[in-house]
């Protein structure tokens, strides 16, 4: 991974500061990596490291989790159900929690690495018949910024750089339709993120 560092730490609310250690322990725990993604590592950038100002607060917080299979993924998320997690009825790759403050924290999980195909595709089992695209987190894997969110204790977590997030904004809009794959662009999503990242070259810039 090629990083640049960002502290943060007494910026983030408390029950995100948690969510992020136990993450970053769980994973750490079991030899795996993990990546922050989405409208949280946006706010870490921008909002918290750089001062820009938020345009509206979120509790979805998004994770990618670098695995080799899924018996690596399945120890994970059975260690967040026994840690309190709730799984989503509905949606697979979903979980929630409730922070000491009663702040509910909606989080997704979503694996990459080895065990997606060189297509990008993953395929939840056991039916295989949720079929995601995980294109573009490994290049926001790579390319990660390292944000401090505390220093006693000293948590540093990795955090998708705003044109890793960019990148991934794109890539989203590749679904897989049976079997076909079929670009989908998501133009406001990606005006969104463009705007983010010339942001981020004026404040280096500066």
């Amino acid at each position: 991974m090629q990083n640049t560092s960002v502290n943060i730490t007494g910026k983030l609310p408390q029950g995100l500061v948690e969510l992020y250690a136990d993450i970053s322990g769980h994973t750490k725990e079991l030899g795996v990596d993990f990546l922050v993604v989405g409208a949280t590592a946006r706010d870490s950038v921008f909002v918290y490291g750089y001062g820009c100002t938020m345009e509206r607060g979120t509790t979805d917080v998004d994770f990618g989790i670098h695995v080799a299979s899924w018996a690596e993924f399945g120890a994970l998320k059975d260690r967040l159900l026994a840690a309190g997690c709730k799984a989503d009825p509905h949606q697979i790759h979903k979980l929630s929690r409730e922070d000491a403050e009663g702040l509910r924290w909606e989080i997704d999980i979503v694996p990459f690495g080895d065990i997606a195909g060189q297509d990008h595709v993953i395929k939840w089992p056991p039916e295989q018949d949720i079929v995601m695209n995980v294109l573009g987190f490994p290049e926001a894997f790579e390319h990660a910024l390292d944000v401090q969110i505390s220093e006693d204790p000293s948590i540093v977590i990795p955090v998708a750089s705003p044109a890793g997030n960019l990148f991934r904004s794109f890539s989203r809009g590749i679904k897989v339709l049976n079997g076909c794959r079929t670009r989908v662009w998501q133009v406001e999503d990606a005006k969104a993120r463009f705007s983010e990242l010339l942001a981020m070259s004026l404040v280096e810039g500066s």
